[in-house]
């Protein structure tokens, strides 16, 4: 062949041919500065993942909500509510909880000042199971009962003892007594601690406590669903869904921003179908043009389930390999239907939903009876999955000795099932569920008999269920009703590398896992990387990465 004749394999000459093919967009768009600002996610020592509604760091204000500012020092984040600053020592975004600790209070009982302990209740209300520590300065009484010397301190210039209380009484002088007093909330565990061990009081008040912020997380959800980030428009003091071209009251238009192309066919939506151009270019190209590491292509490959649909990263199996999900979240389809198994139970898939990352999944062994041949507990990966709030544990015990003394339990006591019968391993026993923890105080006297008739149980398995399911079950404890709670499922929050997967989806490049050091890592069409896709291809003309960046908007992103 003639050195200038036209070739395929020549990267000039194929992106004339691509042009051939597809119409380029009339305006090689750039995403709104606001989606990409509010896309980051706040790191600061331990505490990683952090986005909406809180704001600060690397997020500027419009990407959270007044009130949920944090900022890093020395490695640790914190949040100021009104006198108060807070270290935060954790962070749940599904439970919407944070654990905070006081930060007056982190080196001992000692503060330069004494300020109590304010939240602001539009915005956060206190977490269950805690109690308040109240602690006493300068007291001039020479005894008082039921409150425990700590020490002294110099506050203010001045020497003061320092005495404490965990429980309040009714007509209780002692603040009156004292000339300062400070209540700080604690684990009601830390509490129990103090009552018999003095020299817990450092380790009481930095477990901190917990708090759990009053946000609509629905309206956010559905802006994520809709390929749009959260923010808040803090002169309105309203929400606002920041979208690639745009911000929206609500959700991002299907064809908002980069989406948009001059013709129909293609098209550079997100939906079902992927941008498909684009995907000619990931078949066609020459090694030349893109490099030589061909997952990205093979990790662009979405599952398609019946009602389940476009599933990626960080799930695997099929047509993905498994270079192409995490370990943990491989896929099965049998029958049309897709199962994963997670530890040693296997479970059918009900629904996916990529945005808010909830995994609804049931039991298939108790698909269709409660008496599977092998008792197998349902226990997660707690690093990967944590129940949604809807969640909780029930209990069945097999092979139980009936109730004798009490045949009408379950008409004196919710939470605890009539007998039912199985037949496993071709042997007859008896069983019963029970949808509360035993020892809770609604079994009244009847915990001891309960706990000692159940202990007799040779088996037993915990399921999770959805609490809208409890109240039937109590309602109408038969086994048809069980069964049929159990086939709802329940719903799991994965947490997968979920900031780097980000970071890179957002560089034009495809989630996956590097087979041999167990790591995340970024599929790009030069390479992989660790985290992200360089802005421009080496060696490329800024023409040429100008392209592909435009083509990135339509059919990399997820």
């Amino acid at each position: 062949m003639h050195p200038n004749s036209f070739s395929i394999s020549s990267p000039l000459a194929f992106f004339f041919f691509l042009f051939a093919l597809i119409r380029i967009p009339n305006i090689l768009c750039a995403d709104d500065p606001r989606y990409s600002d509010c896309r980051k996610t706040i790191r600061c020592g331990s505490i990683a993942n952090i986005g909406y509604p809180f704001w600060g760091i690397n997020r500027r204000n419009y990407c959270g909500q007044t009130g949920f500012e944090l900022k890093c020092e020395d490695d640790v984040a914190k949040i100021t509510m009104s006198r108060n600053t807070l270290r935060i020592l954790d962070v749940n975004p599904q439970q919407q909880i944070l654990k905070v600790a006081r930060e007056d209070y982190w080196n001992g009982y000692c503060p330069m000042e004494l300020i109590n302990t304010t939240i602001n209740f539009n915005q956060f209300n206190y977490g269950s199971n805690l109690r308040n520590l109240t602690l006493f300065y300068g007291c001039h009484l020479p005894s008082i009962l039921v409150l425990f010397f700590q020490g002294n301190c110099t506050i203010y210039g001045a020497i003061m003892d320092v005495l404490y209380a965990t429980t309040s009484i009714p007509g209780d002088p002692r603040p009156g007594a004292c000339d300062e007093n400070v209540i700080v909330p604690i684990y009601e565990t830390a509490a129990q601690n103090l009552e018999v061990n003095l020299l817990s009081m450092n380790d009481a008040l930095r477990g901190g406590f917990e708090l759990q912020w009053v946000v609509d997380n629905d309206q956010c959800r559905r802006c994520r669903d809709s390929d749009g980030v959260c923010g808040y428009n803090q002169t309105t003091n309203s929400f606002i869904c920041f979208c690639r071209d745009q911000p929206s009251e609500t959700t991002c238009s299907p064809t908002q921003g980069c989406r948009k192309v001059s013709s129909p066919q293609p098209t550079l939506s997100l939906g079902d179908q992927w941008f498909q151009p684009m995907q000619l270019i990931l078949t066609l190209a020459p090694k030349s043009v893109f490099g030589n590491d061909g997952n990205i292509s093979s990790c662009s490959e979405r599952f398609h389930f019946r009602d389940i649909q476009n599933i990626g990263y960080p799930f695997w199996g099929l047509d993905r390999p498994e270079s192409c999900g995490h370990p943990a979240f491989r896929l099965n389809c049998i029958e049309d239907f897709p199962e994963i198994t997670l530890m040693s139970a296997t479970y059918r898939v009900l629904n996916i939903n990529n945005r808010s990352q909830i995994l609804e999944v049931a039991r298939i062994d108790y698909s269709e009876n409660i008496c599977p041949t092998n008792l197998i507990n349902s226990t997660f990966n707690s690093n990967l999955f944590q129940y949604n709030r809807d969640t909780r544990d029930i209990r069945l015990y097999y092979d139980c000795q009936p109730f004798t003394g009490l045949e009408n339990l379950t008409s004196i006591t919710a939470g605890i099932s009539s007998q039912f019968d199985c037949i496993i391993n071709q042997t007859n026993i008896i069983g019963y569920y029970v949808t509360r923890n035993i020892t809770e105080t609604s079994f009244g006297g009847l915990v001891t008999f309960i706990s000692n008739s159940l202990g007799s149980c040779n088996n037993s398995v915990i399921i999770p269920v959805l609490n809208s399911e409890v109240q039937s079950l109590e309602e109408n404890q038969n086994s048809d009703i069980l069964i049929e709670a159990l086939s709802v499922g329940f719903e799991l929050q994965w947490s997968a590398y979920d900031s780097l997967c980000d970071t890179c989806i957002s560089s034009g490049g495809q989630c996956g896992h590097n087979l041999t050091s167990g790591e995340f890592i970024c599929y790009c069409l030069e390479g992989p990387y660790p985290d992200d896709c360089p802005s421009s291809l080496p060696g490329a003309s800024p023409f040429l990465s100008c392209l592909l960046k435009s083509l990135e908007v339509g059919c990399l992103a997820i």
